[in-house]
């Protein structure tokens, strides 16, 4: 982590979010809420938050871009970025290595509050920002590729329907077990989807994956914290297609001995403030 990053005068700032919702057959259990919310009234107030501080003489923005393209081909100086999907989203499209202030997103990103935004953009133009290296995940299944920010699923096709996965890491089996699916999730997704399935959560920092079965079929299976390079899931069991999803999207269907493989994908550049969330809150009263 380093301290003591500055947003330099004269900046451009670069405003990204959600343009749409992900095509999925991805299956949130009971327990897991979105982590958007209101991700519309955030962006909006978001907007005019920064078209107000283009305007200000005091502040060190004076330029504001929207457009993805220009945001990937200019590079601005900060990257506000609005919710998880636009995270996701971004991601996908090959954000570059701009900081990114991340608004409104679910804490384990450790984001701002769209009400703390000014003051988050006063502290960076004192110095008072740090870079956070975010891990995110590769994957590759068959025939296609992807970056995840959160979480990899293996799951079924069919709601309910048990198939049997094989995981390894390193080129060591881990375990076999019979399940709905399974869930690789990077330190930021293991306090999402993955917490919910009852798997470990894991600090930002830690270099691992937190790895969970969905619905097992013994129900004392066991979770795992793994490297985060060199995973590897198979689908032993031919009782039905089992399809392979990156952070919500639908990547392909594969049966009996696909096989997808996860590892490190390029990290996020991260900017965190004084008035950013804690990756652990306290849970709800």
């Amino acid at each position: 982590m380093d301290d003591g990053w500055y947003l330099e005068a004269e900046a451009t700032v670069g405003l990204l979010t959600a343009t749409g919702s992900p095509r999925t057959s991805y299956r949130p259990l009971p327990s897991h809420a979105p982590a958007d919310g209101d991700a519309s009234g955030a962006a909006e107030t978001t907007r005019a938050t920064l078209e107000r501080l283009v305007e200000a003489d005091e502040s060190a923005v004076t330029a504001l871009v929207d457009d993805l393209s220009e945001i990937t081909a200019d590079q601005p100086d900060l990257l506000v970025v609005v919710g998880d999907m636009a995270l996701i989203e971004g991601t996908r499209r090959g954000l570059g290595e701009t900081p990114i202030l991340p608004v409104e997103t679910t804490p384990s990103l450790q984001g701002v509050a769209v009400t703390d935004l000014e003051a988050a953009i006063q502290a960076l133009e004192t110095g008072s920002g740090r870079i956070r290296h975010q891990p995110t995940l590769s994957v590759e299944s068959e025939t296609a590729s992807a970056r995840a920010v959160f979480d990899v699923t293996v799951v079924t096709s069919e709601p309910a329907r048990i198939s049997e996965f094989c995981l390894q890491s390193r080129g060591r089996t881990v375990a076999q077990f019979r399940a709905d699916g399974v869930i690789v999730a990077s330190p930021a997704g293991s306090h999402g989807y993955a917490a919910a399935a009852s798997g470990s959560a894991v600090e930002p920092s830690i270099p691992a994956v937190s790895v969970v079965p969905i619905a097992p079929f013994v129900t004392r299976t066991r979770h795992w914290v793994l490297p985060p390079d060199d995973l590897t899931i198979t689908v032993e069991r031919d009782e039905g297609h089992v399809d392979v999803c990156a952070d919500q999207y639908d990547l392909e269907t594969v049966g009996l001995d696909g096989q997808v493989d996860i590892g490190k994908g390029p990290a996020l550049t991260l900017l965190e403030t004084p008035l950013s969330d804690n990756p652990f809150p306290e849970p709800p009263g």
